[in-house]
Formats: C-alpha cells, sequence, structure tokens
C-alpha cells in the first residue's frame, strides 16, 4: 500500500506542471500515490496530465469543472488512499527528500504532522543542498503558538507538510474563497498530539508575478477578515483564552489595515470607516486581557481614539 498520497491541484500551469510533477515523480520515497487534479484548466493542462499519467502508474488523474484552489484539494482528499497526504501546488518544486524525510520525522516521534521548511524562488532553483538535523517537537496543541511571530507563514501554508490524513476527516478546504491555509492549519494543530517541525528546505515555493500573495488588494481579501474572526470564535467556543486573545489582536489589527487600503486602493470610504468602527468596538476586549503585554494595551487604548497612530508607528518601526 502507499505511504503517502500527493495531491497536486491543477489550473492552467501548462509552463510549469511537468516539472512539478517530475519532482514528485523522482522522490526518493517510491512508496506514493500521486493524485493530479484538474480544475477545470483551458490550457494544455489537462492533455500533459494524461500523458504524465501514461509514464507512471502511481499517477491517478481526474478532471473536474473549475471551483478553486480548496475545492481541487478536497477533490484529492477524497480520493487519497494512503494513510498520510501531502499537497503541492503546480507551479512549486519538492525536493528529492521531501516525502522521505518529513514521513521519517512522523514514524519516529510518532507525529500527527511534520513540517519543512520553505524557499522561494523566481529564475533559479532551489538547491535543496542536505538534510538537517535539527528538529523541534511540539506535544499537544502547542503548535498553535506556531502561528504567531516569524513562524507564521511555515505554520500556515499547507503544502510544505505531510499529515494523518485522519486529521482531514472533519476538516475540508474551505471552498470559493482564497486565504484557505489560514481557515485550516488552526483547526489542524488544535488536533494533534505532537508535530515535528523540521530545519530542512523541503518546499520550493515559486513567485509567479500573477499570484495570489503578489496580487492587488481587492473585495476578495476580505476573506481573510472572515477567516479571522472565525478563528478568534473557534477558541471562544472552546474556553482556550490565550488563543482566543492573540487572534483577537490579529483581527484587530487587520481591520486597521483593511480600513486603510479601502480607502486608498478601492476608493471606498464608507467601507473604510465602518472597519475603524469595527476596529474600536472588537479592541476593547484586547484592553482587559493579561494575555495581552502592558505596552500593548496601552497601544490600543491611545489608537483606538487615534487610529492614524497605528500608521505613524509602522512607519518609524520600518526606519529602524
Amino acid at each position: 500500500m502507499d505511504k503517502v498520497s500527493v495531491i497536486v491541484p491543477i489550473y492552467n500551469a501548462e509552463s510549469y506542471l511537468e516539472k512539478c510533477v517530475n519532482s514528485i515523480i523522482n522522490q526518493t520515497e517510491r512508496d506514493i500515490q500521486i493524485i493530479l487534479v484538474d480544475d477545470g484548466s483551458t490550457d494544455k493542462s489537462p492533455q500533459i496530465c494524461d500523458e504524465l499519467s501514461l509514464k507512471d502508474d502511481r499517477i491517478v488523474v481526474f478532471h473536474k469543472k473549475n471551483g478553486g484552489l480548496s475545492s481541487a484539494r478536497n477533490k484529492g482528499l477524497e480520493n487519497a488512499k494512503a494513510d498520510y497526504v501531502c499537497f503541492i501546488d503546480s507551479d512549486d518544486i519538492i525536493a528529492p527528500y521531501y516525502v522521505e524525510h518529513l514521513l521519517s520525522l512522523i514514524e519516529k516521534y510518532d507525529c500527527d504532522v511534520a513540517v519543512g521548511k520553505f524557499e522561494t524562488f523566481t529564475d533559479k532553483d532551489p538547491s535543496f543542498d542536505n538534510i538537517d538535523n535539527d528538529v523541534e517537537i511540539v506535544e499537544g496543541k502547542n503548535a498553535i503558538d506556531k502561528l504567531f511571530g516569524k513562524s507564521y507563514v511555515t505554520a500556515t501554508i499547507a503544502c510544505n507538510k505531510v499529515y494523518k490524513k485522519s486529521l482531514f476527516d472533519d476538516i475540508k478546504f474551505p471552498e470559493g474563497k482564497i486565504n484557505e491555509d489560514e481557515a485550516t492549519a488552526y483547526r489542524i494543530f488544535y488536533k494533534t498530539e505532537r508535530v515535528a517541525f523540521s530545519n530542512s528546505v523541503v518546499y520550493g515555493y515559486y513567485m509567479r508575478d500573477n499570484s495570489i500573495t503578489k496580487s492587488k488588494f481587492s473585495k476578495r481579501n476580505f476573506d481573510f477578515l472572515e477567516i479571522a474572526w472565525e478563528r478568534c470564535m473557534f477558541f471562544k467556543e472552546r474556553g482556550e483564552e490565550r488563543y482566543y486573545y492573540l487572534f483577537l489582536k490579529i483581527y484587530c489589527w487587520t481591520l486597521l489595515e483593511f480600513s486603510e487600503k479601502t480607502k486608498k486602493i478601492l476608493g471606498d470610504s464608507k467601507k473604510s470607516k465602518e472597519l475603524v468602527k469595527e476596529f474600536k468596538e472588537k479592541s476593547k476586549i484586547l484592553k482587559k486581557s493579561l494575555y495581552i503585554s502592558k505596552s500593548k494595551r496601552i497601544a490600543i487604548g491611545l489608537i483606538r481614539w487615534f487610529p492614524s497612530l497605528y500608521f505613524l508607528l509602522k512607519k518609524k518601526q520600518k526606519r529602524k
């Protein structure tokens, strides 16, 4: 039986697809199922998928109507046969040891998830030099702490990990929305008993000019606000006060960030004012929290009355 199902959502990726899939085919761990989900592509991606499946019997292809990245990932999960899964975006590449290394950590330390580092690239591929034996094992839901600070992106993105498939029994990627990784990472970590964080670079993230991470601010970005609030409520309902307040702080700062962008980029002053009003209401809660430092609480109190202070402070931090 295959050890890991590798799920690749695909939409109009003809220029990158073969390179991506070859990096999966050439994994040092051979016992893998490779699931290519063509999400209604209008270029040559469907044909490339079918041609690749003829070259390697580990590849299975599914063609479906366009439903977005989350829909394609969920389709892959429905058809995954292995006990473990991972997700690879169709324009990215992975290290030859990606599956073997992360799976070995899961087996060695009895983990639910193993996380590797990623490296962005454009013209020059990541080097993927050697495996770094520096590994951190995080017990229980403490893995959620990785969703704050410098480790936020590494912990949040779905594509640099190997998971126990059973974690997704009651968790699906939200269809029709962007920021799907933010909507699932905290739920996954909340269910884990142990997570391994490797210092090895296992994933190459291709930075396209038109990628979601580089796209201009638009109304679609408000998906993140919705997800950020759902995240707060998730922990509040479970009595996890510390995580509730910490994620509420992120939600409040995002309200201010979006208020400025909504006004400057979308030209919607009314919506911008609504976001500021929401910030003032929600930040009242933070003022009382002992999980927020005293200096932060003082800053929040001032910014509630003078929101422009937030952006002045940010400018000063950037200059340092």
